[in-house]
C-alpha cells in the first residue's frame, strides 16, 4: 500500500516542481521547492530510501534559509552554501547503503547551487542536473 501512496505523492512532486520552475522569481520558486521536497521526502520515506529522505529535508532547511534571504535581496554568504554542500554529502554518507546513493548526493549538490542564485535563469540552469541525478535514483528506489 505504501509504495502506491508515494507514487501518488511522486505526481504531486513532479506538478509542483514543474510548474515552480516556471514561476518569474526566487521568492516563488524557493515556496515551490519547500512544497516539492517535502513531498520528495515523503516519498522516498514511504520507499525506505532513507539517504534521498534524509537529504530532501536538508533541502527544505535550505530553501527556507535562502528565502529569507533573498526576502531581504541578499545574496548568501559562501559559507552558507558550503555548509549546505557538506550537510548533504554528510546526509549522504550517514545513510549511504549502496552506489546509487552517490547520485543523490550529486542532485542535492546541483540543487544547492540552483537555489543559491539570485537570477532564475542561473537557477533554472543549475537545477536542470538536479532531476537528471534524481531521476537514476528514483529508478533505484522505486520513486517512479
Amino acid at each position: 500500500m505504501e509504495f502506491y501512496i508515494a507514487q501518488g505523492i511522486s505526481v504531486l512532486t513532479a506538478l509542483t516542481a514543474i510548474v515552480g520552475m516556471q514561476m518569474k522569481n526566487m521568492k516563488a520558486i524557493l515556496l515551490s521547492q519547500i512544497l516539492a521536497n517535502l513531498f520528495t521526502a515523503s516519498t522516498y520515506f514511504l520507499l525506505n530510501a532513507f539517504s534521498g529522505a534524509g537529504i530532501c529535508l536538508v533541502a527544505i532547511v535550505q530553501a527556507v534559509v535562502m528565502f529569507f534571504y533573498n526576502r531581504k535581496n541578499k545574496t548568501p554568504h559562501l559559507a552558507i552554501i558550503i555548509l549546505f554542500v557538506l550537510a548533504y554529502i554528510s546526509c549522504s554518507v550517514i545513510y549511504y547503503e549502496r552506489f546509487i546513493d552517490v547520485f543523490s548526493a550529486l542532485a542535492a549538490v546541483c540543487y544547492a547551487l540552483s537555489i543559491t542564485q539570485t537570477n532564475p535563469k542561473f537557477a533554472r540552469l543549475w537545477y536542470v542536473f538536479n532531476p537528471l541525478c534524481w531521476v537514476i535514483y528514483d529508478l533505484y528506489a522505486r520513486a517512479y
